[in-house]
């Protein structure tokens, strides 16, 4: 709404303050400015939504998680707990889901080692990807080089199967 419209409203308080007494007058003129208000508040929220977060897989495969911005050198993630400046040659991947930097994990992988696999479900399960972590522990199960290995998957497996995981780090987002 703009300045002219606000003050045709009033304007048109004035005339029915003419006519009906001051009480309406008051009642018109908050009219008034409560609709300019609302118009100005809602074209100014549009303008500063807050941007959604993304997820950037660092070096040592670690997740972050937030509002990210890059300049020259860096990339900053802001997260509720505060900022952080990544320098942008220990970033390897920035997307807008999780499921992008498993793909980009897994890609690393193809054709892999037994342990190479576990790690990769680790990853996985530490970073809220269940499915796709179990679907890494059985493909490493597939290749495993002894029945120990095969033991150690097969308990893995069990504590998935109980619930018995542990998630991501909701701390900063970090993992």
């Amino acid at each position: 709404m703009s300045i002219a419209s606000v003050f045709q409203r009033f304007c048109f308080s004035v005339v029915l303050a003419a006519l009906f007494g001051f009480p309406t007058l008051i009642a018109a003129q908050n009219a008034a400015w409560d609709g300019y208000a609302d118009t100005a508040c809602s074209e100014k929220q549009a303008d500063f939504e807050e941007p959604e977060a993304r997820f950037l897989l660092v070096t040592g495969n670690r997740v972050l998680e937030g509002v990210v911005t890059e300049d020259e050198k860096f990339f900053r993630v802001k997260t509720s707990f505060g900022s952080m400046q990544i320098p942008k040659v220990n970033v390897l991947l920035i997307s807008d889901n999780m499921k992008s930097l498993y793909e980009f994990r897994r890609g690393g992988v193809e054709g892999g080692s037994c342990s190479t696999l576990i790690e990769l479900a680790d990853w996985c399960i530490h970073n809220g990807l269940r499915e796709e972590g179990i679907t890494e522990y059985r493909n490493a199960a597939r290749i495993a080089p002894n029945a120990n290995m095969e033991q150690f998957i097969a308990k893995r497996l069990e504590q998935l199967a109980l619930g018995q995981t542990e998630k991501r780090s909701p701390i900063g987002g970090i993992a």
